[in-house]
Formats: C-alpha cells, structure tokens, sequence
C-alpha cells in the first residue's frame, strides 16, 4: 500500500502541509504505473489502514492512498501537489504480505530524495522493523554520491542520525570512511564493512573519502526513524536509504 499525506499532517501541527497531493507510482523502466489523488474513503482502504497500523485518514480528504501489488523489482513513487503550491508531505510504503515463507517476496529497501538541511527543515525517513528478530540494516545519507548521477544542487555533507521510538539516538554518523560511536549499545562497524554492505544490498558504491553518511545497525522488532541534517546548514538534495542486510 502507498500513500501521499497532506491534509492529515495538520493535524499533527504542521502548518505547511501540502493542500491536495498527487501519488505517481512508476517501474524501473520510467513508465507510469498508476495516479492517485484524494484517497475516496473506501472500505477497502480502511480495512488495510488497521491492518498495516497506518493512521486514519478522514473520510472526502485530498490525501492518496493506493493498494497494488508488484512484482519484485524497483519501483518508485513521486508527490507532487496537484495546484502546484508546494509544501511538506508525507510518502508511505507498506508491505502488506501475510505469507511467512522466506522465499516470498518482501519489501528490503526504501530510499526517499528530498531538499533539506537542518533545525526544522532535517530529512526524516522512518521505518518499521516486524516480526520476532533482529535485523542488520544499512542506513545511508547520500549527498555528494549524487553529483555523479546528474543531481545538481546536492547536499555537500549531509549528516545521518538514527532515532529509536522513545526519540533516543542510537547511530550517527557524518562521513561514511569516519566511523562513530553515538550510543554504546549500537557500536560503529568500520569503512570496510560499510563498503561491503553496499555491494551486498546493490547499492551504489561511496568513493573514498567521499562526504556521505553511512551506518549499520542491528535493530530489534520496533520503529525508528532516519534523519539527514546539513552539517554545513546549507539547503541541499539528500537521499536517505534503508536496506536490510542478509
């Protein structure tokens, strides 16, 4: 299930919501999948709203929400306001399979691009971890990586901070080949390690000595969230990644 939050978000304090948010799904192959915009309050929706644990979404709302099934591969999602005003929303994926085999398919990386920088205008990604183990995660603030892919305007040193649901930091880091320690519970691995991650979960590789921000995590079943801040306080394009690691 996908959703675009605008509308909702005011009532969680946030005045500069996007008024009427359109959801574009696409393939790898750029080609235009589907196109939501207000949610339709339907049955079907709120049915997968309770059983994903998604906040409800009021009834005639512009918010949009889909339900579709993919086959495995890339996808991604665009928000855009459809009156073209602009202002904070809010991109959700859930995995709704129910099936326990480890061969079905299953959700094992996020990724969301946006313009940040810091204070109250940080990048926040956040994620859920189910079932009953702990899971090694990958969790990467990108910004000079994406130079080499045509983005100009990206975020010279972004800096990743990783929260628990009790808002603890539990992770941090600044430049992915400086390793450090923010809460002894959750110690640093190295730049080698961090480099092995990504070839494992197919993500692009950081050149050495690279500004980018990486950290690997052992996470217990719960939610957390990811935050990209510029260390520079400068506004710049940042990619914040999540990956479950083998």
């Amino acid at each position: 299930m996908l959703r675009a939050i605008g509308p909702a978000l005011t009532g969680y304090g946030i005045t500069s919501a996007i008024t009427n948010p359109r959801m574009q799904l696409y393939n790898a192959a750029g080609a235009l999948l589907s196109e939501h915009t207000g949610w339709g309050g339907t049955s079907a929706l709120m049915q997968v709203f309770n059983q994903v644990g998604a906040f409800p979404l009021t009834v005639g709302s512009a918010d949009a929400a889909m339900l579709v099934t993919l086959a495995p591969g890339q996808y991604t999602v665009a928000v855009s306001d459809v009156n073209g005003m602009g202002g904070i929303a809010l991109a959700e994926v859930y995995d709704t399979g129910t099936s326990s085999s480890s061969s079905a398919p299953r959700l094992v990386n996020l990724s969301a691009r946006s313009t940040a920088n810091s204070g109250l205008n940080v990048m926040v990604g956040g994620f859920v971890v189910n079932g009953a183990a702990s899971k090694r995660i990958l969790i990467r603030g990108v910004g000079p990586t994406l130079g080499g892919y045509g983005v100009s305007g990206f975020m010279t040193d972004p800096v990743l901070k990783v929260f628990d649901k009790n808002g603890a930091l539990i992770a941090m880091n600044d430049n992915w080949g400086t390793p450090y320690t923010a809460n002894s519970s959750y110690p640093a691995v190295s730049a080698a390690e961090i480099a092995l991650a990504n070839t494992q979960a197919g993500a692009s590789a950081f050149a050495s000595g690279s500004l980018d921000a990486a950290v690997i995590v052992v996470l217990p079943p719960g939610s957390y969230t990811a935050q990209i801040e510029s260390a520079t306080t400068t506004d710049g394009t940042a990619l914040v990644e999540i990956y479950e690691l083998p």
